[in-house]
């Protein structure tokens, strides 16, 4: 059940609507490149392939296109990524269907975290988890606004309100940090104090066995599950 490459361990429980994907790649011998996106499309498409499809073309192209770039500065190379990422993907669904998602790329003496959207990122400090200040929270309420969160790739039929972006957020660190990254459907499961309570006796140095005691805590808290849940951890 649980996947493993190098130092990075993952896995997937469905939901109803399975839109979630994870994929680790090797883009060069010193390269990888992990990642969540988390699709989504409008109900009124009657299925939800156009979500899954959405997030599996973003899984793919996303960490190469930033990687075609010869920019130093991290941000300024999100963006960029960022923007043709967006226009590339509205080319092909103009309208009702987006992602938001997080791509690590461990690179030679650094690593880079971008993500889009309201993702679940936590850092260790080496006692506890926490949420970096570099990544802003982007949920909205659905019931008050058109879109449960303000950032998102996709969704051409929103991006005329400058309220609506797909403007990324990075986080560029030395290597060695470890990272937990989840779609948001952890945040039916966890509330970042929960999770810190639960995590207290885990061994965040061996990413399989932490997931795997993690996926077990995950099934057992399965009657709150609302949304797919997909975990990674970098260690």
């Amino acid at each position: 059940m649980t996947k493993t490459t190098d130092n990075i361990a993952y896995y997937q429980a469905p939901g109803p609507r399975n839109q979630d994907v994870v994929r680790i790649s090797k883009l060069a011998p010193e390269i990888t490149v992990a990642c969540i996106v988390d699709g989504w499309n409008s109900k009124d498409l009657g299925t939800d392939e156009p979500g899954r499809q959405f997030a599996t073309r973003v899984a793919e192209r996303f960490p190469k296109i930033f990687l075609s770039y010869k920019i130093n500065n991290p941000q300024k190379k999100a963006k960029i990524a960022t923007e043709a990422m967006d226009k590339e993907m509205l080319a092909k669904y103009p309208r009702d269907v987006s992602c938001v998602g997080s791509f690590l790329f461990l690179l030679p003496g650094q690593d880079i975290l971008v993500t889009i959207g309201s993702v679940f990122v936590l850092v260790w400090n080496g006692k506890l988890w926490y949420r970096p200040k570099e990544i802003g929270d982007y949920s909205l309420s659905p019931q008050k606004f058109p879109s449960d969160v303000s950032r998102f790739i996709g969704r051409g039929e929103l991006k005329n309100d400058p309220f609506y972006s797909a403007t990324p957020d990075v986080i560029a660190s030395p290597t060695g940090k470890k990272i937990f990254i989840a779609s948001d459907g952890l945040e039916d499961l966890f509330t970042v104090a929960e999770f810190n309570q639960w995590a207290e006796n885990q061994l965040v140095g061996k990413p399989k066995l932490f997931v795997n005691h993690l996926f077990a805590e995950i099934q057992r808290r399965q009657f709150r599950q609302k949304d797919d849940v997909s975990i990674l951890l970098k260690s």
